[in-house]
């Protein structure tokens, strides 16, 4: 469908197909379209009914308006998608594989949405991942959780991360204006892994002043391939801008121009109290952390485990460590670590770096 208008004065109604109840679509594609309705409005179909399995691949909407020209109120409303309206069953799986959306407008807000409203018992299932909320998506196979979005990373730091899974950021995040407080797992016996996949998440601001808080709060496992740049956070001891209590090997992560004021100890911008596991490839740039001791412009207090571990090609730059000394001279501050506090461990520091 290319460069066309629908309009209906009603609802179910999309750029192909109004109501899908069975069968297949595949490598279809709306452009430079218009689709207008009251509700469940989509650029390939308006709703998604019956039960069983549906499929819809290698299709895409580009260029195109989807505008909601009169209400129904309620749930209505909220059935507007760029590849689906809604799923509105209950006993429904709808399976998107290899979907795309380009340069598209739902009700004036240019949006990705690929689909507007999933009722209780349905399923959406994007390329693997069924849609757990906006932005949030689960592969049973893998075990992992994929976030898309600030919304999907909200709905993360709500979700109960079982011993096994991983978190994959697919997208970079902005978190301006956003209610954020730090993703948790802490599963001794089964570790998992958080892999931001080269990504940024931007503009985070806490000001609650609880613990152990950080982008992650609790983990066991791996923290890696992630950057965080222009968070701003005040709390209460054990925190840091990446990780906070953590259990964890720590690979490629970065954090840049932003700061960390603790009122307590073991205060670090990549780790507060870091408790098992070695950092890799890690740097801070145009930073600033302050705690009343146990600050470190990497590390805040390296504790528990003992044995062989290591910080490896850290880089520290134009960043300020500031001890407030309230804890007397035993809690220290440095740019990497401010106290090695675990008896019968070597710690290699090797090639890390220091600057302004």
């Amino acid at each position: 469908v290319i460069n066309s208008s629908v309009e209906c004065e009603n609802w179910t109604i999309g750029g192909l197909l109004g109501q899908l109840n069975n069968g297949k679509i595949s490598g279809c594609s709306v452009e430079s379209t218009t689709v207008k309705g009251y509700g469940a409005v989509a650029g390939i179909v308006g709703i998604a009914l019956s039960s069983g399995e549906r499929t819809i691949e290698n299709c895409s909407v580009e260029n195109t308006t989807i505008v909601q020209n009169g209400s129904f109120g309620g749930n209505y409303d909220n059935m507007f998608g760029a590849i689906v309206g809604a799923l509105y069953s209950g006993t429904l799986t709808v399976n998107l594989n290899g979907c795309s959306v380009e340069n598209t407008t739902i009700k004036d807000v240019v949006s990705t949405e690929l689909c507007g409203f999933i009722s209780e018992g349905d399923k959406l299932v994007v390329d693997g991942y069924e849609i757990l909320a906006p932005g949030l998506g689960y592969n049973n196979t893998s075990k992992t959780y994929a976030v898309s979005s600030s919304e999907g990373l909200v709905a993360m730091s709500n979700t109960t991360i079982e011993g096994g899974e991983s978190v994959i950021l697919t997208a970079d995040i902005d978190l301006t204006g956003v209610e954020f407080n730090g993703l948790n797992a802490f599963n001794p016996e089964s570790k998992n892994t958080f892999n931001g996949q080269g990504h940024t998440v931007s503009n985070w601001t806490y000001t609650g002043g609880a613990a152990d808080m950080a982008f992650i709060k609790n983990w066991v496992g791996t923290i890696k391939n992630v950057t965080i740049n222009g968070a701003s956070l005040k709390t209460n001891g054990r925190s840091a801008v990446l990780a906070a209590k953590v259990y964890a090997n720590i690979e490629n992560c970065h954090v840049v121009s932003s700061s960390i004021e603790d009122s307590y100890w073991a205060c670090g911008v990549i780790a507060g109290l870091y408790n098992s596991g070695s950092i890799t490839n890690c740097s801070v740039d145009n930073c600033y952390v302050q705690s009343n001791g146990g600050v470190g412009g990497i590390v805040g207090v390296i504790n528990e485990t003992a044995g062989k571990r290591n910080v490896e090609r850290c880089i520290v730059t134009n960043t300020t460590v500031y001890n407030t000394g309230n804890y007397g001279e035993e809690y220290s501050g440095a740019l990497v670590a401010g106290i090695l506090n675990v008896a019968n461990a070597t710690i290699n520091f090797n090639n890390c770096t220091l600057e302004n």
